[in-house]
C-alpha cells in the first residue's frame, strides 16, 4: 500500500525520493557472507576464512517498460536495467600469529 500526502508548505515530508516499484519490479537480490575462525592453542595464532556472495540467486533486473501511450510496444520490457550486476563470489583467508 502506497500512501502519499502533502505535508504542507515548507515542511519536510517522509516520502522517499524514489519509489522503486512504481513502474518497475524493483531490486530483488540476495547477498550472503560467511566467516569461520580457527584458533590454534592458547598462544598460537588463528586462521580466519571468509566467503561472500553478492546476488547469489543471480536475479536479473529488468528495465522500465515502454510507457509511451499509443506505441505498438506499450508496456513491453525490452531491456535490462543499467548497472545490474551478475553473481559475484569471493573467498579470503587471513592468518594471524
Amino acid at each position: 500500500m502506497l500512501l502519499v500526502a502533502d505535508p504542507g508548505d515548507q515542511q519536510a515530508g517522509s516520502a522517499p525520493r524514489y519509489f522503486s516499484q512504481l513502474r518497475s519490479d524493483g531490486i530483488h537480490n540476495t547477498d550472503i557472507s560467511l566467516e569461520r575462525i580457527y584458533k590454534f592453542g592458547d598462544r598460537g595464532g588463528h586462521l580466519e576464512i571468509h566467503g561472500e556472495c553478492l546476488n547469489c540467486t543471480n536475479t536479473e533486473r529488468f528495465g522500465l517498460p515502454d510507457y509511451g501511450y499509443g506505441d505498438s510496444t506499450f508496456g513491453i520490457i525490452s531491456s535490462t536495467a543499467g548497472g545490474a550486476l551478475p553473481r559475484n563470489m569471493q573467498v579470503g583467508a587471513r592468518y594471524e600469529f
